[in-house]
């Protein structure tokens, strides 16, 4: 549910570093546009990396999150 996706970035621990919902860079990358794949979204989510913690999402969250994400390719 991409919709929810959206919800839980842009109200959650991600919007600090991807903010307007991962359209704009931050302390984090720029979301949108980035070429992303599913799977890369998913590993980056659960595993981090760079400053990018892991573990920010999971189960149905993750899946929303991915879903979105891949909306604002």
């Amino acid at each position: 549910d991409a919709a929810a996706g959206k919800t839980f970035l842009t109200s959650g621990p991600c919007q600090g570093c991807h903010p307007n919902g991962g359209t704009q860079a931050g302390a984090g990358p720029q979301l949108q546009g980035a070429g992303l794949t599913a799977d890369r979204i998913k590993t980056q989510v659960q595993n981090g990396g760079g400053a990018m913690p892991g573990g920010l999402a999971s189960g149905k969250d993750l899946d929303n999150v991915v879903a979105y994400v891949l909306s604002i390719q």
